[in-house]
């Protein structure tokens, strides 16, 4: 219609194709297009090469940090309710006995701190987004108290709020 052959308009979508391919096995030739093993693949991104425990539950630990009840008052209903759970501190299993003897040394310290930050929840607003705020402050007071990084997660077992 506009002069325009169909075998013209098909070149430039021939040379699209041609330079894709080209770009296909250069890309091959330079990864070696399966030559590695995939073992060999994952182990050149393995974070453990240096032969510590790989990131599973079998790695962790729990240790008890003990069962807290904190109260709180409303202001507006001057209603008193308690906050009831058991803590849990998930460690690596080679820190263990380090985790557990520094808890011992500073529990009492410890204990205070966590039910300060208990207390400074806004109890009326109680949802995954607090819970999940309050896991993570406490085990940042709880990593500043014992003067340890080797503390992955808390845990809250039976919490409840009565």
């Amino acid at each position: 219609m506009f002069g325009v052959t169909p075998r013209e308009s098909e070149v430039p979508q021939r040379k699209h194709i041609v330079c894709f391919l080209l770009v296909c096995a250069l890309l091959c030739t330079i990864a070696g297009c399966g030559s590695v093993s995939e073992e060999a693949l994952l182990a050149a991104y393995d974070p453990y090469q240096d032969g510590s425990q790989r990131r599973n539950s079998m790695s962790y630990v729990e240790i008890d940090l003990g069962e807290f009840f904190v109260t709180f008052r409303e202001p507006e209903t001057a209603i008193t309710r308690i906050f009831r759970s058991q803590l849990v501190a998930v460690v690596p299993v080679k820190a263990q006995q380090e985790f557990g003897q520094l808890k011992l040394e500073h529990e009492q310290r410890m204990r205070e701190q966590v039910r300060e930050i208990i207390q400074a929840v806004d109890i009326r607003n109680f949802g995954p987004p607090t819970v999940r705020l309050l896991k993570s402050e406490i085990a940042k007071t709880v990593r500043r108290t014992l003067q340890t990084d080797n503390l992955k997660e808390v845990v809250f077992t039976d919490l409840s709020i009565e």
